[in-house]
């Protein structure tokens, strides 16, 4: 299932109507919509605003874990045409030092870029997209998500020499109207991706047990061992094997797995 993340009503119209969506009367906090294969919930404006949704949406269909999760909405930039289209390979936050780094799958004549979130509304355009809510998607959702399955795309609304009137609800919802025939193929590229990536887990999974059956690590070392080996895995770095025929050291072995990713 693909749960969908947007801050407020005119940004989601377009896919209400194209997923042809239907509204869930379960949860008084938010507007939600969905069907046998989407969700959309509507967060309204901010991360930690962002950030609930998320959870809400989570608890509300199932806490099923490693869907796909997408934030769409609009932002700001310093000099690109209103209704350019990005996906988000990297996003920070204003007033911290926290960065994350979304997997951004490529889709012709679509452009990668980064998008800072800040608190409130940012005037000071520069080369990264603005925003007030994709911080806290992206922390939330990979709580319950793979980072490969998390993603985000932006359409420029403003920038430092014009903006859309976004008052006027036809025009906000014509931005990503306008855009339907490159969300078609998003969503067909995350679907087989979300496949991928799961039959990919499954055989990491397998490959894990396999190595660390025979060592009896504590419960807080098999923990470790098992996300470390996951993130080389999935990173698809190099392993010595060997390392793991030393059984009595079990504190070596977690430093070696830990040097090879650099942590």
């Amino acid at each position: 299932m693909l749960h969908i993340i947007v801050a407020t009503f005119p940004e989601a119209n377009y896919f209400i109507k194209s997923l042809q969506l239907k509204k869930i009367n379960s949860i008084s906090e938010f507007n939600v919509y969905y069907n046998d294969k989407y969700t959309l919930t509507i967060s309204g404006i901010g991360k930690v605003n962002s950030a609930i949704a998320v959870a809400q949406t989570y608890q509300e269909f199932g806490k099923n874990r490693n869907n796909n999760w997408l934030n769409i909405g609009i932002a700001g930039h310093n000099n690109s045409k209103l209704g350019e289209m990005y996906i988000i390979n990297k996003i920070s936050e204003d007033k911290s030092d926290k960065c994350f780094f979304p997997y951004s799958p490529c889709i012709p004549n679509v452009k990668n870029i980064s998008c800072i979130t800040y608190e409130n509304v940012n005037n000071k355009y520069n080369d990264s997209l603005s925003d007030m809510e994709l911080s806290g998607f992206f922390e939330a959702a990979n709580k319950y998500s793979y980072k490969e399955l998390i993603h985000s795309i932006k359409i420029v609304s403003d920038n430092k020499y014009d903006s859309i009137d976004f008052k006027d609800k036809q025009i906000v919802e014509k931005l990503f109207s306008d855009k339907s025939i490159i969300f078609n193929k998003f969503f067909k590229i995350i679907e087989s991706l979300l496949k991928e990536t799961l039959n990919n887990t499954t055989v990491i999974d397998r490959k894990i047990n396999e190595l660390i059956r025979n060592i009896k690590f504590s419960k807080s070392e098999n923990e470790q061992v098992k996300k470390l080996l996951k993130l080389i895995f999935l990173k698809k770095k190099k392993i010595d094997y060997d390392i793991f025929n030393n059984f009595s050291d079990k504190k070596k072995i977690i430093y070696q797995l830990r040097n090879l990713l650099k942590l």
